[in-house]
């Protein structure tokens, strides 16, 4: 869990690199506190190859977490297209003079199930 994390003004910040433990995971992101305006705090997440460099690509079909003093809590599913490794980019608005302090909890990992 990367928990009490602060960010401040506009930003895009990326989480460490922890290793995939299954096909799929269910993230959570809540927010604790927010200043000013109602600003959006938006989770991407990322994957690579564990001898790739760079900052990994984008996790394909999936969406992203977004939240806000309106909604303090938000999930999303990431299904397959996950590599070795895995991490979180945590975007603002630009412009912004805020500060969010919010909690990544850790994934739930799952595996795929083959019914045939």
């Amino acid at each position: 869990m990367f928990d009490a994390q602060l960010l401040m003004g506009s930003t895009a910040v990326y989480s460490p690199w922890f290793p995939r433990q299954g096909d799929s995971m269910t993230v959570t992101c809540e927010l604790v506190a927010v200043s000013g305006e109602s600003v959006n705090l938006t989770v991407t997440v990322y994957t690579k190859k564990a001898d790739a460099s760079g900052n990994g690509t984008l996790v394909s079909g999936a969406g992203s977490i977004v939240v806000n003093d309106g909604q303090l809590v938000d999930y999303d599913q990431y299904e397959g297209n996950l590599e070795d490794l895995v991490r979180y980019k945590f975007t603002t608005a630009s412009g912004v003079t805020n500060w969010w302090l919010f909690r990544m909890r850790d994934p739930i990992w799952y595996n795929a199930i083959n019914a045939s």
